[in-house]
């Protein structure tokens, strides 16, 4: 307990801003949502916007949106190394794609879900209107999501739906699922095969 209040003495006599990279371990366990809503309330008591009293979020190329937009269009002084990690952000490398948010619904549903834009973060404006469907009819070489390789296995506790994730993952039509990831979080659990 004196830990707490140290620290919230510290936070109250000093100027104090927020960076992120990723969330971090924050965001990875059960009620990971409580850190954030404290940050809000502590930022806000100190006058958010004020001098000194900001939420930075570092990450790559530039957020919220880079000037890379969709792979016809990518910005030439970005070096190669930079933008090939991050090009499933930037724009489909493929014809049939769904969103992160989609998943549940595309793996329970028997019928195509159509979305606008491709909800990745740094696609350009225009993306916003372009109509998407999952899956794509056969002959255009389209099909159900069969296997998950995931390295990011942390959907119950990032996104909506909770445990909607786990009984998706359980689902018949997933045949295989493989996590490289380095801690053993959420969907772990859920894999065939796991790669720390």
């Amino acid at each position: 307990m004196w830990t707490i209040k140290a620290l919230a003495r510290e936070f109250a006599r000093l100027t104090t801003s927020f960076a992120h990279i990723n969330g971090g371990g924050m965001i990875r366990s059960a009620y990971s949502h409580e850190p954030a809503r404290l940050e809000v309330c502590l930022l806000g008591m100190q006058g958010l916007g004020g001098p000194g009293v900001h939420v930075l979020y570092i990450g790559h190329i530039g957020l919220p949106r880079a000037d890379v937009g969709s792979s016809s269009f990518l910005n030439p002084d970005l070096p190669e190394r930079l933008l090939n990690p991050a090009m499933c952000t930037i724009s489909p490398w493929q014809e049939q794609i769904i969103p992160k948010t989609l998943l549940v619904k595309a793996i329970e549903s028997d019928e195509p879900i159509s979305f606008m834009g491709t909800t990745a973060i740094e696609a350009q404006v225009k993306d916003q209107f372009k109509k998407y469907t999952y899956p794509l009819p056969k002959a255009k070489g389209g099909t159900q999501i069969h296997m998950i390789w995931s390295s990011t296995p942390c959907r119950p506790t990032c996104w909506n739906g909770g445990h909607k994730v786990e009984l998706s993952l359980q689902n018949p039509k997933i045949e295989f699922m493989l996590t490289q990831h380095p801690w053993m979080e959420n969907e772990c659990y859920f894999s065939t095969s796991y790669c720390p």
